[in-house]
Formats: structure tokens, C-alpha cells, sequence
């Protein structure tokens, strides 16, 4: 029987010592080193889920790497491990989360995955309300390095390079997908510079599509996308009329859609349109069932800005 008041391990040392022994490894390939921080942090959190990049190899050597670790810690005391009573049976660590501001939960009523994550605005707010994140995708260098510094758990990158399929099964679909195509800063720049925008953007217009087939592959049972409000209107809203035949004539999903200003939560005028809908065949639901909300509930304590901005940044 382990001591319950051993102190427990750090999660970020767990990781940075993993990822170095990975590299180490010949076998590992250079696609594979790309994107170790994401797999160890992923497999860290859930370690029972199978993520892209994960394979055998990785996956047993994993294993191996927190047995021996644990044997360590235990002989010097540092150790608290518990087992998951649920199948698989499956070693699961409990780590000191190193002062992260948003921890993962210890329990929760269902999972999500958070794509096109910044630094993690959408999930925080759906792990208020209960959920585990088992997947996440961001590929700019400076927001995954914030992302991993709030949630402990290091984002894939480019997510056209993802197998779908490899994606951990989940309930709900977030994602805040590239709003530069469509809003009318971004439009009217690349007007200027004689550069396609839209669905004509190939590097970031097109990353709807990438959602679309993860929603068609995994089909969870709900999803949550949010753009600009100009989404609506580009190209005389032939851009939305695509988005919207796919997702409930293609994909078949309940949907409805509102644009909604985060000024009446933070002080800040941000117009955003989000999409919310549910997989008929798992949630039994109507399009008039589903709303979103143009304001905060009753009783919400409106920010002020010096609330918000913190007088010297860590």
C-alpha cells in the first residue's frame, strides 16, 4: 500500500523527461519527433486513448519509461499512483499540475475535442461545464506555448496532416476555425495584395473541410464552430450557404446558427457567429430547441477591464 501522503509528481517534469527519452530512441522517425511534446501530453492526460502519432512503439515504450518511473519515485517517496477501475485496465498517474491555471478535470460528463485552440478561450469554458478535452490542434508556435502553460497538454499542429480516423473518439466537436478568409479586415487586405480570399484561400480558407471530415469520420454528437459575423454575408453568402449544406444536408446534423456580441460578457465590441448542432440519430432534438444565448444569465457580474488586465504579466 502506497503512503496517500506521498507527495505526487509534476506533470511538466514527466513530460520534458518522456519526450527526451523519446528522442533518444533511434527507432522514432523525424515525423514522429515533431510531434512528440503532443503525443506524450496527450497520453499523459488519457492515457486509455489512442491519439495520431501514438504508435505501438511509442505507446509500449511509454509504458515502460512511467513503470520504471514509478519504481524510482516509490523508492524515494515521491510517488502517489493509483489504477482506472474502468476497462481497460490501465496505469494512471496522479499528478501535482504544477500550478496550471486551468488543470484537467478530475471528473466530468463528457469529452470534447478543441481544434483551431489559440490559447484555449473555448475550452475553458466548456471544462466549466463539465468536460474533458482528449484532443487539441493549434498550429501557431507562440499560442501552443501558451495553451500548454494554461492546461499542461501540448497541442498537434498543422491539422491537415492529422489522420481523422486516429482522433479520439468524442461527444462534441469545438472549433473557432480561421476566421482571416472571411472577416472584413482580412478580406479587404488580401483584396489589396491581389490575393484570393475565402474558400480561395488554400492555406486557411479550406479548413472548414477539415472539420467537416472529422465530424463525418468520428461523428460526435454535437459540435460548437465560431467565426466572424461576416462569415454570414461573404460572397453575397454563398461562403455560409456551404458551410450550412454541408453540415445539415451533407453531414446531416440539427443546426442553428446566431451572431452574438461578446461585449455584453467582457468589455470588449466582438461580433462572433456561432454554430451550434446535434447528430439527430444520438440527440433527439429540433432546430428551435437550440438556442444561444445573446447575454449572461441574470445576477452575472459584468468585468472591468482593470479586473481583466493584470498590472505586471508573468
Amino acid at each position: 500500500m502506497i503512503n496517500n501522503e506521498l507527495k505526487k509528481i509534476g506533470l511538466k517534469r514527466t513530460t520534458h523527461e518522456l519526450v527526451s527519452h523519446l528522442c533518444d530512441q533511434k527507432w522514432v522517425s523525424e515525423d514522429e519527433i515533431t510531434e512528440l511534446d503532443a503525443v506524450v501530453s496527450h497520453w499523459l492526460q488519457n492515457p486509455v486513448s489512442t491519439v495520431p502519432f501514438l504508435t505501438n512503439s511509442i505507446k509500449n515504450e511509454c509504458n515502460r519509461f512511467v513503470n520504471k518511473f514509478n519504481e524510482k519515485q516509490i523508492e524515494n517517496g515521491l510517488l502517489n499512483c493509483v489504477r482506472d477501475p474502468h476497462e481497460p485496465y490501465q496505469l494512471t498517474l496522479n499528478f501535482l499540475f504544477d500550478d496550471l491555471p486551468f488543470p484537467p478535470p478530475l471528473a466530468w460528463d463528457f469529452t470534447f475535442i478543441d481544434l483551431f485552440a489559440g490559447i484555449g478561450g473555448i475550452r475553458i469554458a466548456f471544462q466549466e461545464a463539465g468536460g474533458k478535452c482528449v484532443f487539441t490542434s493549434e498550429w501557431d508556435k507562440f499560442a501552443k506555448q501558451t495553451y500548454e502553460a494554461n492546461f499542461g497538454e501540448h497541442p498537434y499542429g498543422d491539422i491537415r496532416k492529422i489522420n481523422k480516423s486516429e482522433i479520439p473518439d468524442h461527444d462534441v466537436l469545438c472549433a473557432g476555425f480561421p476566421c482571416q478568409p472571411f472577416s472584413l479586415a482580412g478580406v479587404s487586405k488580401k483584396n489589396s495584395l491581389g490575393r484570393k480570399h475565402g474558400f480561395e484561400d488554400k492555406t486557411q480558407g479550406t479548413l472548414f473541410f477539415e472539420i467537416k471530415e472529422i465530424l463525418r469520420i468520428k461523428r460526435p454528437k454535437a459540435f460548437m464552430l465560431e467565426n466572424v459575423k461576416n462569415l454570414v454575408s461573404h460572397d453575397k453568402r454563398k461562403t455560409f450557404e456551404v458551410i450550412r449544406h454541408a453540415l445539415e444536408d451533407q453531414l446531416g446534423y440539427v443546426m442553428n446558427w446566431k451572431i452574438v456580441d461578446g461585449g455584453r460578457w467582457v468589455p470588449q465590441h466582438r461580433e462572433r457567429i456561432f454554430m451550434v448542432g446535434y447528430d439527430p440519430k444520438q440527440i433527439s432534438v429540433d432546430k428551435q430547441e437550440i438556442i444561444i444565448p445573446e447575454g449572461p444569465d441574470d445576477g452575472y457580474a459584468y468585468p472591468e477591464l482593470k479586473s481583466i488586465i493584470k498590472k505586471k504579466a508573468a
